[in-house]
């Protein structure tokens, strides 16, 4: 497949507003926020604002880049400020007098988080740690660990784009140069090798981590101080954190004015910016987490929170990256995810029963021109790579036929394929258990993706499912429903494979880059 190189284009993962689920006009009455979903955690903030000065704040939620790279260039007039996590992200904004006053809000650096014990075990604890030192222990394939994805979130891109700058020698600028070095190439590939699983969602990240079988996670500090609670409240082994010595990145999250020409609204971002900066509501900020002191440095009276016992650098000042420019920026992800990705083994289980003729046929593909048309696959940045396995297994009461070869050639078998018939999705899970089981996972993210559309027979089910837990192995089975579903069948084996169920109803577009962000 010829590598198409795109502009990076992020999307809505998750959606939510303060007062209604459903994003509306902007109008006189109201205070629209477009906020980054990991600024969530601060929602009671801008809650009790609005209750003090009578006024209605709602607050939509994104993806930062998302809101950068398309809400603030297409929407802007929906809203009248944004919560972002990193100010980097404004660059992507074509209109730059639009985005007024930002100031960043607070300080969150992104590292890596070991459980203790594996800290204490690899040597880690209390000592200056470089990155090099990290990628040497997975080489010698001591740790694995759960990232963000690298192209669907800010953390997963800024940690990216600090292993790029430190494995460059930390240079005043980064360049292209820079990224396609082979000595970087070949230590950025040792790095991703230890990867074992990636998430659109830090908050799916933190699940994941509660498992025992997981050892470590790339995130933002204050979401490991978070997961961490959890954690100790339920006995279990807390994460340690570490801080590589030639740099880490640091996420700001700016709150700034969307100037559409609206006075009595600027007044209400100045009164709401001033309130946010104050030294009482940054005083909850840096109770929930978050760094607010200069530099990055915490006062001693929030030692219980910002604990060294779990590596916590509280004191010290953080050895920041520069981030590149926006160009390098949308280039260095595109080679992330053609050459230092490590590679995905994916097998689609597809419904062709009768029924999907009257609920689901014509959904079922298009979603599979999306994602196997090149050109458009890479329109939402989901598309395979040279290096990426693609198997796909149509079925109805039982498995139609195994289809392997390239993404065109896919399209084409799949296209020829009639539906008819009725259900049994355990044979096709069956067929893809078979067909991963003796996959390596050190490499290849590997991943099932069952796509249907009604109640399946059940005769194969204790089999099937007893042999995923027999093959012991991490893989995911995602699930995406078409018509009337029987979500109970579907949820019980994303349960057991520690996956999601998506619906096909609420977006489809979403259901695939929320699966393609997990692996």
């Amino acid at each position: 497949m010829k590598k198409i190189l795109v502009p990076v284009m992020i999307f809505i993962l998750f959606s939510f507003t303060m007062s209604c689920d459903k994003k509306e006009k902007n109008t006189e009455n109201s205070f629209r926020i477009i906020s980054s979903f990991e600024n969530k955690d601060l929602e009671y903030i801008f809650t009790d604002f609005a209750k003090q000065q009578k006024i209605d704040i709602k607050i939509d939620y994104d993806d930062t880049i998302n809101i950068a790279s398309n809400i603030l260039n297409m929407k802007s007039a929906n809203y009248d400020a944004c919560f972002l996590t990193n100010s980097i992200w404004f660059s992507l904004v074509n209109n730059k007098s639009l985005i007024k006053y930002s100031k960043p809000t607070s300080i969150t650096p992104v590292v890596f988080g070991i459980k203790k014990t594996k800290a204490e075990e690899l040597d880690l604890i209390s000592k200056d740690v470089y990155l090099k030192d990290i990628i040497n222990i997975i080489k010698d394939n001591k740790l694995k660990f759960i990232i963000p994805s690298v192209t669907q979130t800010d953390s997963g891109a800024s940690a990216y784009l600090s292993f790029l700058n430190s494995l460059s020698g930390n240079p005043e600028v980064l360049t292209m140069n820079n990224v396609k070095d082979e000595n970087v190439k070949a230590s950025m590939i040792s790095l991703f090798s230890g990867v074992e699983r990636t998430s659109g969602s830090t908050e799916y990240l933190s699940q994941m981590i509660q498992d025992d079988n997981y050892n470590a996670l790339i995130d933002y500090e204050s979401s490991i101080i978070n997961i961490n609670k959890e954690l100790i409240e339920n006995g279990k082994d807390p994460l340690y954190m570490l801080y590589p010595k030639d740099g880490v990145a640091l996420s700001d999250s700016p709150f700034a004015y969307i100037d559409n020409g609206d006075k009595k609204k600027e007044d209400v971002f100045n009164k709401l910016q001033s309130y946010l900066l104050s030294l009482e509501i940054q005083d909850k900020i840096t109770s929930s987490g978050r760094r607010a002191g200069y530099g990055g440095l915490v006062d001693e009276n929030y030692s219980n929170i910002f604990n060294s016992d779990y590596g916590i650098k509280r004191d010290e000042y953080l050895n920041a990256i520069k981030y590149p420019n926006i160009d390098i920026i949308k280039e260095a992800l595109n080679v992330y995810q053609f050459e230092f990705k490590k590679p995905t083994f994916t097998v689609f289980c597809l419904d062709f029963s009768g029924s999907m003729l009257e609920y689901g046929y014509d959904d079922l593909m298009n979603a599979m021109k999306l994602v196997l048309d090149e050109q458009e696959a890479s329109n939402y940045f989901i598309q395979f790579s040279d290096q990426d396995k693609v198997i796909l297994i149509p079925f109805n009461n039982d498995v139609i036929s195994f289809y392997s070869g390239s993404t065109s050639e896919l399209l084409n078998d799949i296209l020829n394929t009639t539906a008819g018939g009725g259900t049994n999705m355990y044979l096709a899970l069956d067929k893809a258990i078979e067909t991963v089981k003796n996959v390596d996972n050190d490499e290849y993210n590997v991943s099932i993706v069952l796509m249907t559309d009604g109640m399946s027979l059940e005769d194969d089910k204790s089999y099937v499912l007893n042999k995923y837990k027999n093959i012991n192995k991490d893989i995911p089975i995602f699930s995406i429903l078409f018509g009337d579903a029987d979500r109970s069948q579907l949820e019980e084996i994303a349960t057991l494979s520690k996956a999601l169920v998506l619906d096909s109803k609420d977006d489809l577009i979403n259901a695939f880059k929320t699966i393609r962000a997990y692996n």
